[in-house]
Parts: C-alpha cells; sequence; structure tokens
C-alpha cells in the first residue's frame, strides 16, 4: 500500500500521479477515466489492461445473450432440425406465462414486428425511434432479432438446486418430494416447495430430464469450466454435445469466448485483430458492444497481451482487504483515521 487519495477523478489521481515520474507501466481496467488520469499525468506510462477483467466481462456478456435468447430449459429435438427446437423453446416458455403476461408479450410483440418493419423500410435508428418514441438502442437491438424473446424477471430460490430431483421423482405426490429433498438437505417448508412447483410452471409430468440441457450448463462453459466439470451423468453429456451441434450460433459464442482467452496468453497482439473480425462476423449486438470497448482502449488490450508478467491479481487482493476496512469503520472514523490504518497495514 503505497497512499490513500481523497478522490478517483481525473484531476485528483493525475496530480498525485505527477509526483511519480519514475513510473513505467500502469496495469489497470477497462475504466475510461483512469486511461484519461494516466496520461494526463504521464503520456510516456506504458497502460495494460488487466486480462482477468476483460475475460470476466466477455463471459458477463454473452451470458446475457444466453440468457436472454435461451430458456432455463434448452429442448433438444432429436430428429429435427434447429428451426424446431427453437420453436419448441418458444412454445415451451410462451405456456408457462400467466395470462396478463401473454396479453403483455402480445402487445410487445405488436410492436416488435411494427419497428422491424419501418426499420426495413427507412434503415435509419434514429428516425425509427423517433417514429415510434423508443431508444434508437432498442430499434438497433430489433433489428438484429428474428423474434422478441420472453423476458422473465429472475428469481433465486433455495429450492433451484433441487429442480432436478423434483423433475427426477415427478410421478410421486408432492408430500413425497418434500420428503426426499429433507434427505437432501432442503431446510424449506412444504407450502414453499408448493408454491416453488407452481410458480415456476414446472408441469412437472411434462418434462423429459434426458430431451432438455439446463441453460446453467452452458452458462458454465462461457466462464470456462470443462463439460467433465458440469457434474453431469453420461447420458446428461451426451445430450449436452447433441445441443452444441444443433445451434450453431451456441457453439460459436463457446468458441470465441474461449478463442478471447487463447489471444490474450498468445504472445501475439495482432491475433487480437482477427479475433475482433470474427466476433463482428457474428452480429451479435451484445458482443459488439464488448469489441466496441476492446478497439476504444486497443493500445492497453494488446499491451496485456504483449505483457503477460504484468497483472492486477496482488492489486485486486489489496482491495478487497482495504474494503472489508473501509465497511468495519464506516459511519465511525474518518478518512484521515482509515488512511492511516491503512498505510500501516501496507
Amino acid at each position: 500500500m503505497v497512499d490513500l487519495i481523497e478522490g478517483r477523478d481525473v484531476e485528483t489521481v493525475s496530480e498525485w500521479l505527477k509526483k511519480f515520474p519514475n513510473i513505467k507501466i500502469a496495469s489497470r481496467d477497462g475504466s475510461v477515466t483512469y486511461r484519461s488520469t494516466i496520461e494526463k499525468a504521464n503520456p510516456d506510462i506504458i497502460q495494460v489492461s488487466d486480462r482477468f477483467h476483460e475475460i470476466k466481462l466477455l463471459s458477463e456478456t454473452l451470458e446475457k445473450y444466453i440468457r436472454k435468447h435461451y430458456s432455463k430449459n434448452i429442448i433438444v429435438i432429436q430428429n429435427g432440425d434447429n428451426n424446431e427446437r427453437i420453436e419448441e423453446n418458444f412454445k415451451q416458455e410462451y405456456e408457462q406465462l400467466s395470462l396478463k403476461a401473454k396479453e403483455n408479450y402480445d402487445r410487445k410483440n405488436s410492436e416488435f414486428y411494427q419497428i422491424k418493419e419501418y426499420y426495413n423500410r427507412c434503415n435509419n435508428y434514429s428516425k425509427t425511434a423517433r417514429k415510434f418514441g423508443v431508444n434508437y438502442r432498442t430499434v438497433k437491438e430489433y433489428a438484429h432479432m428474428d423474434i422478441l424473446p420472453i423476458q422473465k424477471r429472475k428469481s433465486n430460490s433455495k429450492l433451484d438446486k433441487y429442480k432436478d430431483i423434483i423433475i427426477d421423482n415427478k410421478k410421486k405426490k408432492k408430500k413425497d418430494i418434500y420428503e426426499i429433498l429433507k434427505k437432501n438437505g432442503y431446510k424449506g417448508t412444504f407450502s414453499n416447495l408448493r408454491m416453488y412447483i407452481y410458480n415456476n410452471h414446472l408441469k412437472v409430468s411434462t418434462i423429459d430430464k434426458n430431451k432438455y440441457v439446463n441453460r446453467t450448463n452452458i452458462i458454465d462453459i462461457l466462464h470456462h469450466k470443462g463439460i467433465s466439470n458440469l457434474k453431469l451423468n453420461q447420458e446428461e453429456e451426451k445430450i449436452l454435445k447433441q445441443l452444441l451441434k444443433q445451434d450453431k450460433m451456441l457453439s460459436k459464442i463457446i468458441e470465441i469466448s474461449d478463442s478471447f482467452s487463447i489471444v490474450l496468453f498468445s504472445k501475439n497482439p495482432d491475433k487480437l485483430d482477427k479475433w475482433i473480425r470474427e466476433a463482428k462476423s457474428l452480429n451479435i449486438s451484445e458482443l459488439d458492444t464488448f469489441v466496441t470497448t476492446i478497439e476504444n482502449d486497443i493500445i492497453a488490450s494488446k499491451n496485456s497481451i504483449t505483457y503477460l508478467d504484468i497483472s492486477n491479481g496482488l492489486t485486486e487482493g489489496k482491495n478487497c482487504k482495504m474494503k472489508l476496512i473501509k465497511r468495519i469503520m464506516y459511519g465511525r472514523c474518518s478518512p484521515k483515521l482509515l488512511r492511516a490504518k491503512l498505510i500501516q497495514i501496507g
């Protein structure tokens, strides 16, 4: 720990950095503020983007796309094409909606097709946005969609991790399922189980576990978990691999995520340009936003490939300890005392 300054705005940090003309390299996250600060303090400092932050941001970006366009249970058609699988997934999600939710979706879906039709005629995001009173980013997003995905509120439940057990025991009474869950560590009430089955529209009797892939498994792969680390049985692994063969977009998303990590550790900055071209070719709006972020900070991103021995790891560890101390002291001590305490620890 070197110092604790009063703020992290451009003026405050740049003035502090000017006191250290001997600094040669600065490792940082993708913050535009930090980039401007370092450039203002000393343009000769080599800026290096932290690889962990870049990989994490890409994984979260692709996860956002997966959650938007794929249902919780992705159906795998045993003998059919990809279009049939997409229709089955959509039908499953739509039927699980309440009557009011269906009405809201139908209204938004009608507007969705009107916006797409108008944009295809004028080919202008801003003009279309003004016509329908929406943000131009919404128009840009709709323009690259074939169908409007069903948006559902994300809710976490203690019963989520027992979902497969509920499905496996679909023919049993709810009371019997409750007893099985208690033996597997569930400490909630029976009424919670009953409401969970009702609110999530599980329709347990209609779901065949061997014909779908849980969306969480795809997200885990995006976060660089191997299929062997997902704790799937042989049949589940087979279904997962079958889905990746059926859905070319899913395969490309996982491939582009893995290839980005490989590029970052390749020691060849020129490979990043090739990766950017491949990422843009997928025409995924969320991914395009990430690519724009990389392009706007391309020098620091390429430096992260060149300077593999530079990392934010040690700094992030110190930040974690610092924030813990700050939270413990919050409301009772002054920034002056916090600074003294942190410098002493450092």
